[in-house]
């Protein structure tokens, strides 16, 4: 089909393609001819819908059709805007992902610009999600920054997490005056939680 002719070219295939996307691609052609496509290529099972308005088309697998990578659902709407960072990991999801916990969350929490509420939980293809309005504006030179600072004002740190939070923010170049930048924005507690990551890192 042209349609899906034409996302292969601009996205490639097991990639989520937002509906914008689909449009601007199929730009020329009207409104209603591109969702007769895509209603036409999801019959024949050469675009898949993800959730809502995210598409993507399948490859075969030994299994069937592919199924789209979640993470990559999540990163596209909320942490990425071409090449600008616009969220992050928190909470157990990030703690988990440094070596901070064990415990593997089910539900996966992200800071994002595109968020206007302080917290609010909502679910994408079948993944739960708690959803955080920034206390400052996340961009790429705070994105780390901000990590941790986030973490240290939900978490009380003992000798894993501070370990694993120093491990991080010395690969990634945090020092001292990079975190205490930012801690105007945030609660008394982050400092006090950070107390012991703050002197490791002196």
């Amino acid at each position: 089909m042209e349609i899906v002719k034409v996302l292969k070219e601009n996205y490639g295939c097991d990639v989520p393609i937002f509906i914008d996307e689909i449009k601007a691609a199929m730009d020329g052609y009207s409104t209603p001819y591109v969702f007769r496509s895509i209603k036409e290529a999801i019959s024949k099972k050469e675009l898949i819908r993800y959730d809502g308005s995210i598409y993507y088309i399948p490859t075969e697998t030994v299994f069937g059709k592919s199924a789209l990578n979640p993470y990559a659902v999540i990163e596209k709407k909320y942490m990425k805007d071409k090449n600008n960072v616009t969220g992050f990991y928190s909470g157990w999801t990030f703690l988990n992902a440094i070596g901070g916990t064990r415990q593997v969350p089910n539900v996966i929490e992200i800071v994002t610009n595109r968020e206007t509420m302080k917290v609010r939980e909502t679910t994408l293809g079948r993944q739960k999600l708690i959803l955080r309005k920034p206390k400052c504006m996340i961009t790429a030179q705070n994105e780390r920054i901000l990590q941790i600072l986030e973490i240290a004002s939900q978490f009380e740190f003992d000798d894993d997490r501070s370990g694993a939070v120093v491990a991080y923010a010395k690969t990634n170049n945090i020092g001292i005056k990079d975190l205490l930048r930012y801690t105007e924005y945030y609660p008394a507690r982050a400092i006090k939680n950070m107390r012991g990551v703050l002197y490791e890192l002196a």
